[in-house]
């Protein structure tokens, strides 16, 4: 069985952590901006970001020298980085911020994770 050194898992679970709480905004986003249960927006979010926090969970548990968990994360990332433009809200100031930052937050985390990743993997067990 292969282990991964301490540092390692410390750094995956901080910036898989960080990704699954970007996720969980996203997750809750209608209820913070009292959507209807059934607008297509509110389904939306709430698969997108369920997706999100299901990848970074389970990397944050068990995934640790499983890069490929983050191509996945990093494309929901810019799905709720372009949901302003998907959803045609570019013209509401706070959602469209709100889901550029997270978006691209995430998509950099989600960057940073593989880049930490790879030279762990690359390591003879």
């Amino acid at each position: 069985m292969r282990q991964y050194p301490h540092s390692h898992i410390m750094k995956i679970m901080i910036l898989d952590g960080l990704i699954f709480l970007g996720g969980l905004m996203c997750l809750a986003t209608p209820v913070i901006h009292g959507m209807f249960p059934g607008d297509i927006d509110t389904t939306a979010h709430v698969a997108l970001g369920a997706l999100i926090c299901v990848l970074a969970a389970f990397r944050v548990l068990l995934g640790y020298g499983a890069a490929w968990m983050e191509i996945p994360i990093f494309a929901f990332s810019l799905i709720a980085f372009m949901m302003p433009r998907i959803m045609h809200m570019q013209w509401e100031g706070h959602y469209n911020h709100g889901h550029m930052v997270v978006g691209g937050l995430m998509m950099v985390l989600s960057a940073i994770s593989l880049l930490v990743t790879v030279p762990v993997i690359k390591k003879p067990a």
